[in-house]
Formats: C-alpha cells, sequence, structure tokens
C-alpha cells in the first residue's frame, strides 16, 4: 500500500499539535511549581512538577526541579532519585551533579558528594561559574562535615577547595551558614 504524500503531512501536523499541547500542558504546571518553590510550599510544587512529568517525562528539568524540592521537603532519597534521573537524560547537566552532591552532603555521603561536584565542575567550567555559590557552599558543608567527624585532613582540603574554588563568594557562605564551629579556625 501506497502512502500519499498528503497522508503524511496531514499525520505530522497531528503529531506536532499534540507535542505543543504536551508542552503547554507541562509549562503551566511547571510555572506553578516554579512559583510554588519561590513561597516555600514544598509538597505543592511536588505535585504541580510530577503532573508536569506525568505530562512529558523527557524533560530532565523537570526531575532536576523536583528534586530540588523533595531536598527543600527534607525527602532525601526521592530528592537523589529525581535528580539521579536529570542526570540520566542530560549526562551534561552540571547543575543536577551540583544538587545531588548538595543533597549527598546533606546525608553523610561525602564521597558522593565530592564525586558529584568534582563532576559538575569538569563538565562545563563555565556553566560551573554561574553555580558558583552552590559550588562552594557544598565543598564548605562537606569539609564542616569532615571536621565533625574528627576528619581535620578532608575537613582541611574541602574548606580549602571551597576557599580557592569561589574566593569572592566565601563571605556570603559564612554569612548564609551562621555557623562556624569554632575549632575550623575561621573566625
Amino acid at each position: 500500500m501506497k502512502i500519499r504524500p498528503q497522508t503524511l503531512l496531514l499525520t505530522a501536523a497531528l503529531l506536532t499539535s499534540l507535542l505543543v499541547s504536551c508542552v503547554d500542558k507541562a509549562k503551566n504546571h511547571i510555572e506553578n511549581g516554579d512559583l510554588f518553590m519561590t513561597q516555600g510550599q514544598w509538597k505543592e510544587a511536588i505535585s504541580e512538577y510530577t503532573t508536569a512529568i506525568e505530562t512529558n517525562s523527557g524533560i530532565s528539568e523537570l526531575y532536576y526541579k523536583r528534586g530540588i524540592a523533595y531536598r527543600s521537603n527534607n525527602n532525601f532519597d526521592l530528592a537523589i532519585t529525581d535528580l539521579t534521573s536529570a542526570i540520566d537524560l542530560t549526562p551534561d547537566f552540571a547543575r543536577a551533579y551540583v544538587a545531588r552532591g548538595l543533597t549527598y552532603s546533606l546525608i553523610d555521603k561525602q564521597d558522593l558528594a565530592v564525586a558529584d561536584m568534582d563532576r559538575a565542575i569538569n563538565l562545563d567550567p563555565i556553566t560551573a561559574k554561574d553555580i558558583e555559590p552552590d559550588m562552594a557552599m557544598a565543598y564548605y558543608q562537606i569539609g564542616v562535615s569532615y571536621r565533625l567527624q574528627g576528619r581535620n585532613i578532608n575537613a582541611l582540603a574541602f574548606l580549602g577547595k571551597c576557599i580557592t574554588y569561589s574566593i569572592r563568594h566565601l563571605r556570603h557562605i559564612l554569612n548564609a551558614q551562621k555557623y562556624i564551629p569554632p575549632t575550623i579556625g575561621l573566625t
């Protein structure tokens, strides 16, 4: 059976229309999720991002955003799952590596946190400049975590990375933390 060109054009137009419809539906939920995130309404944001993912599961940014919402809601396992999904969909997604690294550091999986931070830096140093505050904060948190575990050499290495990597953001980081163990020597 021979397919006529008009049939192919009509089929292509229908598929395009379906794709646009899916993207429009997802876009509304993404915007709602973003709004909820700015308001600190994590559960509502998660719900909106979930609906967007159900509409179009191939967008890594959706998994990234929902992962951030899960982490903000202290649901670290689901955050890591979503951030990993974002990375699986877009392997060079530096911000997803940073976010997952921060999440790992919050649950004391320092080796995984460090691997993700280093991967983000190596992936795209230019993009890494846009996320320096997050990366410097992650190195700071890892350093403090090692210090609290009594692993001073590791602590020094990561606090040094924090300083070296983003000296211009250090004051912001220290002020945002509001907790610097006096034994670290950063007063």
